[in-house]
Protein backbone atom coordinates (compact mmCIF):
# COMPACT_ATOMS: atom_id res chain seq x y z
CA UNK A 1 0.00 0.00 0.00
CA UNK A 2 2.67 2.47 0.74
CA UNK A 3 4.90 3.65 -2.36
CA UNK A 4 8.55 3.66 -2.01
CA UNK A 5 11.34 5.83 -2.76
CA UNK A 6 11.13 8.44 -0.24
CA UNK A 7 14.20 10.94 0.20
CA UNK A 8 15.13 12.81 3.30
CA UNK A 9 16.28 16.27 2.28
CA UNK A 10 18.65 16.10 5.32
CA UNK A 11 20.12 12.79 5.10
CA UNK A 12 23.82 12.97 6.06
CA UNK A 13 26.34 11.06 2.97
CA UNK A 14 27.15 7.82 4.57
CA UNK A 15 30.09 8.15 7.69
CA UNK A 16 29.27 11.72 7.62
CA UNK A 17 29.21 14.12 10.73
CA UNK A 18 25.24 14.35 11.01
CA UNK A 19 23.55 17.10 13.36
CA UNK A 20 19.97 15.88 14.07
CA UNK A 21 17.45 18.80 12.67
CA UNK A 22 15.49 20.78 15.27
CA UNK A 23 12.46 20.17 14.21
CA UNK A 24 11.24 17.47 11.70
CA UNK A 25 11.38 17.34 8.00
CA UNK A 26 9.09 15.70 6.26
CA UNK A 27 9.96 13.26 3.49
CA UNK A 28 10.09 15.19 0.17
CA UNK A 29 7.44 12.51 -0.95
CA UNK A 30 5.19 12.54 1.80
CA UNK A 31 2.24 13.77 -0.52
CA UNK A 32 2.53 10.47 -2.08
CA UNK A 33 1.27 8.62 0.85
CA UNK A 34 -0.47 11.22 2.74
CA UNK A 35 -3.69 9.45 1.87
CA UNK A 36 -2.86 5.87 2.67
CA UNK A 37 -1.10 7.01 6.36
CA UNK A 38 -4.48 9.06 6.88
CA UNK A 39 -6.78 6.05 6.01
CA UNK A 40 -4.88 3.74 8.48
CA UNK A 41 -4.65 6.24 11.12
CA UNK A 42 -8.34 6.80 11.00
CA UNK A 43 -9.44 3.43 10.51
CA UNK A 44 -6.92 0.97 11.19
CA UNK A 45 -5.17 1.40 14.15
CA UNK A 46 -6.46 -1.11 16.47
CA UNK A 47 -7.38 -3.94 13.55
CA UNK A 48 -4.33 -4.29 11.06
CA UNK A 49 -1.76 -5.49 13.53
CA UNK A 50 -3.74 -8.47 13.77
CA UNK A 51 -3.77 -8.60 10.35
CA UNK A 52 -1.88 -11.83 8.07
CA UNK A 53 -1.15 -12.60 4.65
CA UNK A 54 -4.53 -14.12 3.17
CA UNK A 55 -3.92 -14.77 -0.40
CA UNK A 56 -6.32 -17.86 -0.91
CA UNK A 57 -8.84 -15.54 -0.78
CA UNK A 58 -8.69 -13.75 -3.57
CA UNK A 59 -7.91 -14.63 -7.56
CA UNK A 60 -7.19 -11.29 -9.46
CA UNK A 61 -4.92 -9.74 -11.72
CA UNK A 62 -1.11 -9.68 -11.23
CA UNK A 63 0.19 -7.52 -8.45
CA UNK A 64 -2.88 -8.32 -5.96
CA UNK A 65 -2.27 -8.98 -2.27
CA UNK A 66 -4.27 -9.52 0.81
CA UNK A 67 -4.12 -9.51 4.22
CA UNK A 68 -7.01 -10.12 7.17
CA UNK A 69 -8.09 -10.70 10.10
CA UNK A 70 -10.14 -13.94 9.67
CA UNK A 71 -13.96 -13.55 9.94
CA UNK A 72 -13.44 -9.95 11.06
CA UNK A 73 -11.19 -7.78 8.47
CA UNK A 74 -9.55 -7.97 5.49
CA UNK A 75 -7.80 -5.00 3.30
CA UNK A 76 -6.89 -6.68 -0.88
CA UNK A 77 -4.72 -4.35 -2.25
CA UNK A 78 -4.50 -4.51 -6.38
CA UNK A 79 -1.39 -2.73 -7.90
CA UNK A 80 -2.82 -2.20 -10.80
CA UNK A 81 -6.97 -2.22 -10.27
CA UNK A 82 -8.94 -4.79 -12.54
CA UNK A 83 -11.31 -7.24 -11.52
CA UNK A 84 -10.99 -9.18 -7.60
CA UNK A 85 -12.28 -12.42 -7.39
CA UNK A 86 -13.31 -12.85 -3.87
CA UNK A 87 -13.83 -15.69 -1.78
CA UNK A 88 -14.85 -16.14 2.00
CA UNK A 89 -14.21 -19.89 2.72
CA UNK A 90 -13.32 -19.51 6.68
CA UNK A 91 -15.66 -16.33 7.20
CA UNK A 92 -19.46 -16.90 8.56
CA UNK A 93 -21.63 -13.35 7.80
CA UNK A 94 -22.37 -10.29 5.75
CA UNK A 95 -19.43 -8.26 4.63
CA UNK A 96 -19.39 -4.56 3.96
CA UNK A 97 -17.04 -3.33 1.05
CA UNK A 98 -15.53 -0.12 -0.02
CA UNK A 99 -12.84 0.74 -2.42
CA UNK A 100 -9.94 2.77 -1.20
CA UNK A 101 -7.97 5.10 -3.75
CA UNK A 102 -4.08 5.50 -2.40
CA UNK A 103 -3.96 8.47 -4.53
CA UNK A 104 -6.99 10.62 -3.68
CA UNK A 105 -7.99 9.14 -0.32
CA UNK A 106 -11.50 9.11 -1.18
CA UNK A 107 -13.68 6.02 0.00
CA UNK A 108 -16.67 4.64 -1.42
CA UNK A 109 -19.09 2.09 -0.48
CA UNK A 110 -20.65 -1.06 -2.51
CA UNK A 111 -24.15 -0.50 -2.55
CA UNK A 112 -24.90 -4.34 -2.02
CA UNK A 113 -22.90 -6.52 0.84
CA UNK A 114 -20.97 -9.84 0.08
CA UNK A 115 -22.41 -13.12 1.71
CA UNK A 116 -19.91 -15.59 2.87
CA UNK A 117 -20.48 -18.99 0.87
CA UNK A 118 -20.35 -18.11 -2.29
CA UNK A 119 -17.72 -16.36 -4.56
CA UNK A 120 -17.86 -13.20 -6.33
CA UNK A 121 -16.26 -10.45 -8.96
CA UNK A 122 -16.08 -7.07 -8.15
CA UNK A 123 -14.82 -4.53 -9.83
CA UNK A 124 -13.31 -0.90 -8.81
CA UNK A 125 -15.42 2.22 -9.82
CA UNK A 126 -15.79 3.76 -13.13
CA UNK A 127 -13.59 6.27 -13.75
CA UNK A 128 -10.49 7.68 -14.98
CA UNK A 129 -8.91 5.89 -12.11
CA UNK A 130 -10.20 2.76 -12.46
CA UNK A 131 -6.54 1.71 -14.04
CA UNK A 132 -4.78 2.45 -10.95
CA UNK A 133 -4.03 1.04 -7.96
CA UNK A 134 -6.97 0.57 -5.54
CA UNK A 135 -7.42 -1.28 -2.17
CA UNK A 136 -10.62 -3.32 -1.31
CA UNK A 137 -11.29 -2.85 2.13
CA UNK A 138 -13.98 -5.64 3.59
CA UNK A 139 -15.88 -5.20 7.08
CA UNK A 140 -17.85 -7.66 8.81
CA UNK A 141 -21.59 -6.63 9.57
CA UNK A 142 -20.78 -5.90 13.77
CA UNK A 143 -20.64 -2.90 16.11
CA UNK A 144 -17.44 -1.65 14.70
CA UNK A 145 -18.92 -1.37 11.39
CA UNK A 146 -22.25 0.70 12.98
CA UNK A 147 -19.58 2.79 14.84
CA UNK A 148 -17.90 3.67 11.10
CA UNK A 149 -21.16 4.13 9.94
CA UNK A 150 -21.94 7.04 12.61
CA UNK A 151 -18.30 8.29 12.11
CA UNK A 152 -19.07 9.03 8.23
CA UNK A 153 -21.32 8.38 5.56
CA UNK A 154 -19.24 7.31 2.40
CA UNK A 155 -20.71 7.43 -1.29
CA UNK A 156 -21.82 4.66 -3.00
CA UNK A 157 -19.58 3.12 -5.46
CA UNK A 158 -20.01 3.73 -9.27
CA UNK A 159 -19.03 -0.25 -9.96
CA UNK A 160 -18.24 -1.30 -13.31
CA UNK A 161 -19.84 -5.07 -14.82
CA UNK A 162 -17.00 -6.96 -13.96
CA UNK A 163 -16.47 -9.66 -17.13
CA UNK A 164 -14.81 -12.81 -15.17
CA UNK A 165 -14.42 -16.59 -15.08
CA UNK A 166 -16.14 -16.80 -12.06
CA UNK A 167 -18.36 -14.35 -12.06
CA UNK A 168 -21.95 -16.23 -13.50
CA UNK A 169 -20.67 -19.47 -11.53
CA UNK A 170 -23.27 -19.37 -8.63
CA UNK A 171 -26.38 -19.49 -10.46
CA UNK A 172 -29.16 -22.06 -11.02
CA UNK A 173 -28.30 -22.61 -14.62
CA UNK A 174 -26.06 -25.51 -15.30
CA UNK A 175 -22.95 -24.25 -17.73
CA UNK A 176 -22.00 -26.80 -20.72
CA UNK A 177 -18.64 -27.38 -18.93
CA UNK A 178 -20.65 -28.65 -15.08
CA UNK A 179 -20.22 -31.99 -13.54
CA UNK A 180 -23.94 -33.29 -14.11
CA UNK A 181 -25.65 -34.78 -11.08
CA UNK A 182 -26.63 -38.02 -13.01
CA UNK A 183 -27.31 -41.04 -10.31
CA UNK A 184 -24.13 -42.79 -10.11
CA UNK A 185 -22.19 -40.41 -12.96
CA UNK A 186 -18.74 -40.40 -11.32
CA UNK A 187 -15.64 -38.70 -11.54
CA UNK A 188 -11.75 -39.55 -10.71
CA UNK A 189 -9.11 -36.65 -10.18
CA UNK A 190 -5.49 -37.32 -9.58
CA UNK A 191 -3.48 -34.90 -8.33
CA UNK A 192 0.21 -35.09 -9.97
CA UNK A 193 2.71 -32.97 -11.77
CA UNK A 194 2.50 -31.90 -15.47
CA UNK A 195 3.53 -34.65 -17.60
CA UNK A 196 2.75 -37.53 -16.27
CA UNK A 197 0.04 -40.21 -17.82
CA UNK A 198 -2.57 -40.10 -14.97
CA UNK A 199 -4.25 -43.82 -14.23
CA UNK A 200 -6.89 -45.61 -15.96
CA UNK A 201 -9.74 -43.98 -15.21
CA UNK A 202 -8.55 -40.74 -13.93
CA UNK A 203 -8.31 -36.94 -14.85
CA UNK A 204 -5.38 -35.04 -14.07
CA UNK A 205 -5.14 -32.06 -11.77
CA UNK A 206 -1.69 -30.36 -12.23
CA UNK A 207 -2.30 -27.85 -10.09
CA UNK A 208 -3.82 -24.88 -12.14
CA UNK A 209 -6.06 -22.26 -11.31
CA UNK A 210 -9.42 -22.62 -11.78
CA UNK A 211 -10.91 -23.00 -15.30
CA UNK A 212 -12.08 -25.05 -18.35
CA UNK A 213 -10.61 -28.14 -18.83
CA UNK A 214 -11.38 -31.93 -19.76
CA UNK A 215 -14.49 -30.83 -20.52
CA UNK A 216 -14.88 -29.67 -17.21
CA UNK A 217 -14.52 -26.42 -14.92
CA UNK A 218 -12.06 -27.16 -11.90
CA UNK A 219 -9.10 -26.27 -10.08
CA UNK A 220 -7.01 -24.19 -7.56
CA UNK A 221 -8.09 -20.81 -6.12
CA UNK A 222 -4.56 -20.05 -6.11
CA UNK A 223 -1.71 -22.00 -8.46
CA UNK A 224 -0.38 -25.18 -7.19
CA UNK A 225 1.41 -26.12 -9.65
CA UNK A 226 4.64 -25.65 -8.19
CA UNK A 227 2.99 -28.22 -5.04
CA UNK A 228 2.05 -31.03 -7.37
CA UNK A 229 5.20 -33.70 -6.54
CA UNK A 230 6.09 -37.18 -8.33
CA UNK A 231 7.68 -39.35 -4.88
CA UNK A 232 9.55 -42.19 -5.40
CA UNK A 233 10.00 -45.42 -3.83
CA UNK A 234 12.70 -46.61 -2.50
CA UNK A 235 14.24 -49.44 0.43
CA UNK A 236 13.14 -50.16 2.94
CA UNK A 237 9.66 -49.06 1.16
CA UNK A 238 7.58 -52.19 0.14
CA UNK A 239 4.55 -51.67 -1.43
CA UNK A 240 2.98 -52.51 -5.03
CA UNK A 241 3.60 -49.70 -7.12
CA UNK A 242 0.63 -47.15 -7.25
CA UNK A 243 0.87 -43.73 -9.40
CA UNK A 244 -2.56 -42.86 -7.54
CA UNK A 245 0.10 -42.67 -4.24
CA UNK A 246 3.13 -41.77 -5.71
CA UNK A 247 1.43 -37.95 -7.01
CA UNK A 248 0.74 -35.68 -4.56
CA UNK A 249 -0.59 -32.51 -3.79
CA UNK A 250 1.23 -30.65 -0.99
CA UNK A 251 -1.30 -27.89 -0.37
CA UNK A 252 -0.61 -24.62 0.66
CA UNK A 253 -2.11 -22.70 3.55
CA UNK A 254 -5.84 -22.52 3.96
CA UNK A 255 -5.73 -24.44 -0.26
CA UNK A 256 -9.14 -23.93 -2.22
CA UNK A 257 -9.95 -26.80 -4.93
CA UNK A 258 -13.29 -26.20 -6.60
CA UNK A 259 -15.34 -28.40 -9.25
CA UNK A 260 -18.61 -26.73 -10.67
CA UNK A 261 -21.24 -29.44 -10.38
CA UNK A 262 -24.73 -29.71 -10.30
CA UNK A 263 -26.94 -28.85 -6.99
CA UNK A 264 -27.71 -32.18 -5.26
CA UNK A 265 -25.77 -34.60 -3.01
CA UNK A 266 -22.55 -36.44 -3.76
CA UNK A 267 -20.09 -39.02 -2.32
CA UNK A 268 -16.93 -37.94 -2.16
CA UNK A 269 -13.79 -39.96 -1.51
CA UNK A 270 -10.83 -38.70 -0.73
CA UNK A 271 -6.78 -40.44 -0.43
CA UNK A 272 -4.27 -38.33 1.80
CA UNK A 273 -0.37 -39.16 3.01
CA UNK A 274 3.00 -39.26 1.56
CA UNK A 275 5.31 -41.85 0.80
CA UNK A 276 8.45 -40.22 2.12
CA UNK A 277 7.54 -37.85 4.79
CA UNK A 278 4.61 -37.81 7.43
CA UNK A 279 2.06 -35.97 6.68
CA UNK A 280 -0.76 -33.60 9.01
CA UNK A 281 -4.12 -34.11 7.47
CA UNK A 282 -6.58 -31.65 8.10
CA UNK A 283 -9.52 -31.62 4.73
CA UNK A 284 -13.13 -30.51 4.61
CA UNK A 285 -15.92 -30.51 1.68
CA UNK A 286 -18.66 -28.41 1.60
CA UNK A 287 -18.40 -27.49 5.30
CA UNK A 288 -18.19 -31.60 5.67
CA UNK A 289 -14.90 -32.55 7.71
CA UNK A 290 -12.62 -35.52 6.74
CA UNK A 291 -9.50 -35.18 8.77
CA UNK A 292 -8.79 -32.47 11.41
CA UNK A 293 -5.08 -32.53 11.97
CA UNK A 294 -5.24 -36.52 11.34
CA UNK A 295 -1.09 -37.44 12.18
CA UNK A 296 0.07 -39.80 9.18
CA UNK A 297 3.09 -41.39 9.55
CA UNK A 298 5.62 -42.07 6.48
CA UNK A 299 4.49 -44.58 3.59
CA UNK A 300 0.91 -44.14 5.77
CA UNK A 301 -2.45 -43.60 3.67
CA UNK A 302 -5.94 -42.72 4.52
CA UNK A 303 -9.36 -42.82 2.43
CA UNK A 304 -12.65 -41.49 3.63
CA UNK A 305 -15.98 -41.29 1.82
CA UNK A 306 -18.59 -38.54 3.28
CA UNK A 307 -21.78 -37.21 1.67
CA UNK A 308 -22.24 -34.11 1.01
CA UNK A 309 -24.64 -31.57 -0.56
CA UNK A 310 -24.00 -28.74 -2.97
CA UNK A 311 -26.43 -25.85 -3.27
CA UNK A 312 -24.22 -23.07 -5.02
CA UNK A 313 -23.10 -24.57 -8.23
CA UNK A 314 -19.29 -25.59 -6.89
CA UNK A 315 -18.40 -27.81 -4.76
CA UNK A 316 -15.82 -26.66 -2.61
CA UNK A 317 -12.81 -28.58 -0.88
CA UNK A 318 -10.51 -26.60 1.66
CA UNK A 319 -7.05 -28.04 2.81
CA UNK A 320 -5.20 -26.51 5.62
CA UNK A 321 -1.67 -26.48 4.43
CA UNK A 322 1.99 -25.22 5.22
CA UNK A 323 4.26 -25.22 8.22
CA UNK A 324 1.66 -26.40 11.03
CA UNK A 325 -0.34 -28.72 8.68
CA UNK A 326 0.94 -30.69 5.96
CA UNK A 327 -2.25 -31.88 4.11
CA UNK A 328 -1.05 -34.54 1.11
CA UNK A 329 -3.61 -34.94 -1.14
CA UNK A 330 -3.59 -37.82 -3.54
CA UNK A 331 -6.70 -38.11 -5.40
CA UNK A 332 -10.65 -37.37 -4.79
CA UNK A 333 -13.62 -39.67 -6.14
CA UNK A 334 -17.05 -37.52 -7.13
CA UNK A 335 -20.04 -39.87 -7.39
CA UNK A 336 -23.73 -38.19 -7.99
CA UNK A 337 -26.23 -40.12 -5.42
CA UNK A 338 -29.93 -39.32 -5.15
CA UNK A 339 -31.26 -37.30 -2.01
CA UNK A 340 -31.38 -40.12 1.59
Amino acid sequence: MLKAGFIYPDAPPPNAHFTPPTSYIPPTKWPLIKATYEFINKYLRESLPRMTPNRYIVAGPADTWAIGDTNREYLIYALHGGVITLGLPKSEGTFVARWFNPSSGSICQMKEPIVTGRRVAIAPPRGKDSGQDWVLWIVRLSDKDMELNNQATFPVCTAQSPSSSFSAVRHKISSPECFRHDIGATLKINFQPKGLLPPEGYLEDNGKIFDTRHGLRFGWLTDHSDRMIQRRQSAPIRRVPDVRLETICDARREAVWELEVENGDYLVKITAGDLIYPSYCSVEVEGVTFWDARCLYTNEFATLKRRVTVSDGRMTVIAQGGEEHSTKICSITIIAVAAP
